[in-house]
């Protein structure tokens, strides 16, 4: 199956299931995950990834210095669930107003994070 029918399967609007980014991929302290959640960040049009630990709870840590809020898309990958969450750049206007992924992003996304089963896209 191409990327794109996979992509299709699996992107829906979020939007009205009443899930909020942190409900995704955010460590639960008092759970024990299989596999460690992911913090994902594209910059300079790579998917780079850091395992969620007490060492790099967030964005800020895991890329200091590297990511721009207002240009990088963010995220979290969880590996038990295969939840994507997507966060839009807050510069990105045209993907903002209508709350979507490009299809170049999404490419690179299911390419970095192969088991997705679901991509949850906020802002």
């Amino acid at each position: 199956m191409s990327w794109y029918k996979r992509a299709q399967q699996i992107y829906t609007d979020h939007s009205d299931t009443g899930k909020t980014y942190l409900d995704i991929g955010h460590e639960d302290w008092d759970y024990k995950y299989d596999e460690p959640n992911v913090i994902w960040a594209i910059i300079n049009g790579i998917v780079e990834g850091v395992e969620e630990s007490d060492e790099f709870p967030g964005h800020g840590e895991a890329f200091e210095g590297k990511l721009d809020v207002y240009r990088d898309w963010t995220g979290r990958f969880e590996s038990d669930t295969g939840r994507l969450s997507v966060y839009i750049p807050y510069n990105n206007k045209i993907s903002r107003t209508r709350n979507e992924v490009p299809q170049q992003i999404l490419r690179l996304l299911l390419q970095k994070f192969p088991d997705t089963q679901g991509v949850y896209v906020f802002q």
